[in-house]
């Protein structure tokens, strides 16, 4: 966590003595230096008679909510509390059984409100050291019980407790400014780094891919299944010639080795993580491409021995041995079919995957 006098903001004075803030994620907002007031209104609709009430101290901020000066939030600097009720947050009151919420609402203010005021440093108003460091600060929110236990039954993020826990157990580890985990880069630096990192990498795109990937193996698994059974069903026929049998057995090889691939492939997606690959990505995409790839061949291969079936036709095995059996080849009319719609079949495929890639 940066400083808020270190983020890029911009600041501009403006009329009524009001300094004018850009947040880093683009919206703006107005202080007021003397009287420490904050409020994301336009101060150019604030009427010109409205009476501003300054704000207790020059540590305490007053957020504006409306126009009408109703509806006020009070933040204490010092004490880091900050409650629609001033008396919460003075130096006398005793909020033992909210003092997280109060610093929870304070660094929710400092988060939409970043650019006007530095963190506060230096010894709490108790006399125990303060969390003057924003890091360590944000370490005892995030820490906290309660807000563990929240974060765990609402939380909608991809990522897990665990995972959370594992970061903060980083953090805990390295949040002192001279352990560096690698010389001259801060850990800080480092830790934000790996947040970043597995947020991005746990997200729902990665997910996502995956799923995707699984379901097209599932199609090619499918698709191996259907032709491996008409494949053996063809070796069935009796009196098949030598040559379309070779093909055919030769398809089933085929056929096998992309279903084993991609029933494989397809049991190690559920174990694959962005830190388990090591692989190259050029040699994981020939992996994945192996069923498809194979199954393109093995419908080809039996597709040749079918049309040639249909042209040397059958070997009469009751004349004697198939080497010198007769030879029963089918008529002209036969074979011509064959090769007509496997012709328009081909088309049809040809001419859909034009269309689909003219699409995208």
């Amino acid at each position: 966590m940066s400083q808020p006098d270190a983020i890029s903001s911009s600041k501009t004075k403006h009329t009524k003595g009001w300094n004018h803030y850009i947040h880093p994620n683009g919206w703006k907002y107005f202080y007021h230096p003397e009287l420490h007031i904050v409020t994301s209104l336009d101060v150019t609709e604030i009427p010109d008679n409205f009476k501003f009430e300054p704000s207790p101290g020059s540590e305490y901020d007053v957020v504006l909510q409306d126009t009408q000066g109703s509806q006020k939030f009070f933040v204490n600097h010092v004490r880091k509390y900050a409650s629609f009720e001033l008396r919460d947050i003075q130096g006398d009151a005793k909020q033992d059984d909210k003092v997280d919420e109060l610093h929870i609402a304070y660094w929710d203010f400092m988060r939409r409100f970043p650019a006007h005021r530095s963190l506060p440093k230096g010894d709490g108003p108790d006399g125990s050291p303060s969390d003057s460091d924003a890091f360590q600060s944000a370490l005892q929110v995030l820490n906290h019980p309660d807000l563990l236990r929240k974060r765990e039954s609402d939380s909608e993020v991809p990522f897990s407790l665990i995972q959370c826990n594992q970061i903060l157990e980083y953090l805990n580890t390295y949040k002192e400014p001279s352990k560096n985990t690698f010389p001259g880069v801060p850990s800080q630096s480092v830790a934000l780094t790996a947040l970043i990192s597995w947020i991005l990498w746990t997200a729902d795109a990665w997910t996502t891919f995956l799923s995707t990937l699984s379901q097209e193996l599932s199609v090619s698994n499918l698709g191996a299944a259907v032709l491996l059974s008409s494949s053996t069903a063809f070796l069935a026929v009796p009196g098949i010639d030598k040559v379309p049998r070779i093909v055919t057995l030769i398809s089933i090889i085929i056929t096998l080795g992309s279903v084993m691939t991609g029933l494989y492939l397809q049991w190690q997606i559920g174990k694959i993580r962005f830190k388990d690959v090591k692989i190259q990505p050029t040699a994981l995409a020939i992996i994945f491409s192996v069923p498809f790839a194979a199954l393109i061949w093995g419908i080809i291969l039996f597709t040749v021995s079918v049309i040639t079936f249909s042209i040397l036709g059958m070997v009469d095995l009751d004349s004697g041995s198939e080497q010198g059996g007769q030879s029963t080849t089918f008529e002209n009319s036969t074979w011509i079919s064959v090769l007509a719609e496997f012709s328009s079949l081909s088309s049809g495929w040809l001419v859909t995957n034009i269309a689909i890639v003219s699409e995208t």
